[in-house]
């Protein structure tokens, strides 16, 4: 709205700070506001990312892309559920899908462990 308007924003910022004596920016606080907004992109992107990459594995599983994300939250908590010492987790498996997921264990601890 300011280009439209014809104000060059950074100036009337400077003339703001100038008239009010407020301190510079300090570098470290630049810096710091560059990195979060590289990192808020990085996520974006990264979310993009693994999202799509869902929908690949939902596919190939033949499933819809809930069936497919409550399948891997229940693989990923089977696998919790294994670890040394987690006793009351909370979770509770029938035994067809203990069955299968005990016969794939060696691999879901790749992808949760």
């Amino acid at each position: 709205m300011n280009k439209l308007m014809g104000v060059d924003a950074h100036a009337d910022s400077a003339k703001a700070r100038a008239t009010c004596h407020a301190p510079a920016v300090p570098a470290w606080m630049r810096r710091a506001d560059s990195l979060a907004a590289i990192s808020d992109t990085l996520v974006v992107r990264a979310r993009g990312v693994e999202g799509a990459g869902n929908a690949v594995a939902a596919r190939a599983a033949e499933m819809t892309p809930d069936q497919f994300a409550m399948a891997a939250e229940r693989a990923e908590g089977f696998v919790a559920l294994q670890a040394a010492g987690n006793v009351g987790s909370g979770w509770v498996f029938t035994p067809i899908e203990e069955q299968a997921l005990t016969a794939r264990l060696v691999d879901l601890k790749k992808y949760f462990g």
